[in-house]
């Protein structure tokens, strides 16, 4: 794949805090804060099975979990929603409520409350695109969500790499990436907030923190794919 996704501006980015959350103990907690779901355990609450290897997508593999019933996630973008182009190898458009997304080929879907989220059946990590309200501008959005995350202690070992200002198809938008500790180990995501067509969206990309670095490709190209409705 060699489509990245190549950040709007800079002008606002926030160095890295320290792991200020260690010990917390989440199980099955869901955390709703500042207008955004998060499963600090994926989103089924639950952790996956050890010994699941991860897969590749092209090469470049981004692990994901499953405990629900699930679909295989090879659906086209419905009729009247956002043009298709063309994207890169190993990813497949795929239709929610409001918007259409490429994922990797094969992974599986499921719906929990206001989320879509497609998982890689072998693996450990996710794409989520979370509807919960909120409103605002989207870098001051992650800041709350931040501050609300640390407060409740939902995050194991919740620590902020960057708040990134940046934008999808000229809408402003902005990126949170972080890590925090899962009962599968440390984990490593991007999370792309933006308010466009009236909705607002939490686009999350969440991999094993230890397969960032060869997965970060594909995680840009995951998130730059991303296409809400009424918009472009």
């Amino acid at each position: 794949m060699t489509a990245q996704y190549p950040p709007a501006g800079t002008a606002r980015r926030r160095p890295v805090l320290p792991a200020i959350l260690a010990g917390a103990v989440v199980a099955t907690a869901i955390l709703a804060v500042a207008g955004f779901v998060l499963w600090p355990d994926g989103p089924s609450g639950g952790g996956p099975e050890e010994s699941r290897q991860p897969t590749t997508v092209a090469k470049q593999s981004i692990p994901a979990e499953r405990d629900t019933p699930t679909v295989p996630a090879t659906e086209p973008a419905s009729s009247g929603g956002p043009s298709r182009t063309a994207l890169p190898d190993g990813l497949v458009r795929s239709a929610g409520p409001g918007f259409s997304i490429a994922i990797p080929r094969g992974w599986q879907r499921t719906e929990q409350g206001n989320s879509v989220i497609w998982n890689d059946p072998a693996s450990t990590a996710y794409i989520q695109v979370d509807r919960t309200p909120w409103t605002g501008d989207p870098y001051d959005h992650w800041l709350t969500w931040e501050r609300e995350a640390i407060a409740d202690g939902k995050l194991r070992n919740f620590r902020r790499i960057a708040i990134t200002e940046t934008s999808v198809l000229g809408v402003p938008a902005a990126d949170i990436e972080f890590t925090w500790v899962r009962d599968s180990g440390l984990t490593r995501a991007r999370d792309r907030g933006v308010i466009a067509g009236g909705r607002s969206y939490a686009v999350i990309v969440a991999v094993p923190a230890a397969r960032w670095n060869e997965n970060e490709a594909l995680v840009n190209n995951v998130l730059d794919t991303f296409r809400p409705s009424g918009v472009g």
